[in-house]
């Protein structure tokens, strides 16, 4: 840890608390967030600190200078409708 969190997690209020919703990764770990366990040993560690919710329909984005825009139309972790709904084919043999 490097002492930023802190001031990250008043960033994140500050600046975004309309469109994200700011967690402690370890508590969402905890609650199954991630998916049950076993856990990678490593789980921790990749997702860091803290974890942004992204409210409905929004997302964060970051184009690079001259970058072709484009429209998303699904992203990875949304938390709209449209994206928690998974169809899903079940067969027995």
């Amino acid at each position: 840890m490097d002492g930023h969190q802190a001031d990250f997690a008043a960033y994140v209020r500050q600046h975004l608390a309309h469109c994200a919703d700011l967690h402690v990764s370890a508590d969402l770990i905890r609650e199954g967030y991630f998916g049950p366990p076993p856990y990678h040993p490593q789980l921790a560690a990749r997702v860091g600190d803290f974890t942004l919710v992204m409210k409905a329909d929004w997302t964060i984005t970051d184009w690079m200078p001259g970058e072709k825009r484009y429209k998303l139309i699904g992203v990875h972790g949304g938390g709209s409708w449209e994206e928690m709904r998974v169809p899903l084919i079940a067969t027995r043999l």
